[in-house]
């Protein structure tokens, strides 16, 4: 399970299991009004609280 930091200002994320091919569909995630989400498919965690080892959110292209 990855942990991913947001910045406060961010409303949305992406997440495609960044794994290319072995990865999973595009889904999107609104974070307006919320601090965490969690990916349905991977479980990979997109924050804007601060959580010991998690790295920095880049888009998905």
């Amino acid at each position: 399970m990855e942990i991913y930091k947001v910045e406060k200002s961010v409303k949305e994320v992406v997440c495609d299991g960044r794994q290319g091919a072995l990865g999973h569909p595009k889904v999107y995630y609104n974070l307006d009004g919320i601090d965490e989400v969690t990916c349905s498919y991977c479980s990979a965690i997109f924050t804007k609280k601060n959580r010991k080892g998690a790295k920095n959110y880049k888009e998905v292209a």
